[in-house]
């Protein structure tokens, strides 16, 4: 009897060892507990989007799905049947909307983002059809150690008000040091995350079908948008484009492809009440009343943080039936594989 028991603490305590050097490698163990630090980042200074997984080749996918209601009864494989130049038609087609839409949703994507504040995250996450996120915990994990990440126009009032910084170091400060207290009174990390403040760093991994990404893109490109927003869906665009530019020349704003813009008419019970913000001046504004009299994101000053070229409204490709040749060399490619 004695000896059954000692077995049965033995295999709960190589099990309970097991659990904890996985949380350790997870990062989920209360042993893991990283040093206090707070550093103030600077709008999308540091964002960053990472391209993780997507289809083989997402043209094919398109060409097959957008063909898939034509044939007879052999039902044979129409895109080794076709030249490099009708694939391209047919996925053109589809990419303009010319085609059943469910084509789209057969290219997917799954991207890490990192560098954006909680508050970017839970605007991201709205989407519901054709993607999912995965983000990390602040139940499961301690943020001590995690950064504050400001609007770019408040950081800068930090830099030019000595007494406004020092106000806002100190209530980081206090919030970090009453977020230790919390945990080592033996709270536990979802006690504590009651009081971190919405600018608290938030990575996150997420996937979206084209279809889906697409519109995703129309909306969230436009300078209307947080920085932050406007910001993870510019470097979306530029991750595709290393290998897929066809698609990338697909997701631009929304005002881009309408040539008028839409932030009046798309916010139109906020417009009834006077818009929060004023267009950009990409394409003329049809808001008459804003609270605050500039664009949401300058578009500027979001170039220089994420070190990109962003597409001027006139400077789109857009592709024709006829024009395979303009295609980059990575494109032709997958066009050309069997």
């Amino acid at each position: 009897m004695v000896e059954d028991d000692d077995l049965a603490i033995e295999a709960r305590d190589k099990h309970n060892h097991e659990i904890d050097e996985l949380r350790k490698a997870m990062g989920t163990h209360p042993s893991n507990q990283p040093e206090r630090e707070t550093k103030i980042v600077r709008g999308c200074s540091e964002l960053k989007v990472t391209l993780v997984d997507c289809n083989v080749n997402p043209y094919k996918a398109i060409f097959q799905c957008a063909t898939a209601t034509w044939g007879d009864d052999l039902y044979e494989d129409k895109w080794e049947k076709c030249s490099k130049e009708n694939r391209f038609k047919v996925v053109l087609a589809a990419l303009q909307g010319n085609t059943l839409p469910q084509a789209l949703e057969s290219v997917k994507f799954v991207f890490k983002v990192q560098g954006t504040p909680r508050h970017c995250f839970d605007q991201h996450a709205r989407a519901r059809v054709g993607s999912t996120f995965y983000s990390i915990g602040c139940r499961d994990n301690s943020k001590l150690d995690s950064s504050m990440i400001l609007y770019t126009q408040l950081y800068d009032k930090m830099e030019k008000d000595r007494r406004f910084k020092n106000t806002m170091n100190q209530h980081f400060a206090e919030m970090k040091l009453l977020y230790e207290q919390i945990i080592n009174r033996k709270g536990s990390w979802q006690t504590a995350r009651a009081i971190l403040p919405m600018c608290y760093h938030h990575p996150y991994f997420f996937a979206q079908d084209l279809l889906s990404l697409k519109g995703q893109c129309a909306r969230r490109m436009c300078f209307g948008e947080e920085e932050f927003i406007v910001g993870v869906h510019w470097l979306i665009r530029e991750e595709i484009k290393k290998k897929f530019s066809l698609i990338a020349d697909f997701l631009r704003p929304g005002c881009d492809s309408s040539k008028k813009c839409g932030y009046a008419k798309d916010y139109a019970l906020s417009n009834a009440f006077g818009c929060l913000f004023a267009g950009c001046g990409r394409w003329p504004s049809q808001t008459g009343y804003a609270t605050f009299n500039e664009s949401c994101t300058s578009a500027s000053e979001l170039e220089k943080q994420l070190g990109i070229k962003l597409i001027g409204a006139s400077d789109w490709i857009n592709y024709g039936e006829n024009d395979y040749a303009k295609l980059e060399k990575i494109d032709k490619e997958y066009f050309e594989r069997n």
